[in-house]
């Protein structure tokens, strides 16, 4: 058994679009060529799928993440947008070495940072969203 991952782009009138790991890992590099036309200058939601497989088919969902995808005017991935979402990223995680001594100030900025990536970044998928992704993961009669 291992782990495999399903990507889905969703569409202004909530149609999923399967791509391929290595479309996405293209897509994603800021040194790839790799364009999607159809989505220039929008912000898509997407469908990043986390399954358990076995000889490559699927055995069940172990982790699902939905997020956005700003697209740039010529269909690329918007790197300042990317940029932007990674720095925010990090200050979700709190510091490593805190100050030594009794705090008087409750520090919130990584619970703010939290809370302001997953307006910006994150989505929160319908029940006819996620019963389209699982049928097209397990089949129509297969969805767990």
């Amino acid at each position: 058994m291992g782990i495999g991952t399903r990507i889905f782009l969703i569409d202004e009138n909530d149609s999923i679009h399967r791509i391929s790991m290595a479309r996405y890992n293209r897509m994603t590099n800021p040194n790839s060529d790799e364009r999607f036309t159809q989505y220039a200058g929008k912000r898509v939601r997407y469908a990043m799928i986390f399954l358990e497989v076995e000889k490559r088919k699927p055995l069940s969902v172990v982790r699902t993440e939905y997020y956005y995808l700003p697209f740039d005017g010529e269909g690329r991935i918007d790197s300042t947008e990317q940029e932007k979402q990674l720095r925010l990223s990090s200050q979700i995680v709190p510091p490593i070495f805190e100050e030594q001594g009794p705090k008087k100030v409750l520090d919130a900025q990584s619970r703010f940072a939290k809370k302001r990536y997953k307006h910006e970044f994150q989505w929160t998928p319908n029940q006819e969203i996620e019963t389209a992704i699982m049928t097209a993961i397990f089949g129509k009669n297969m969805a767990p």
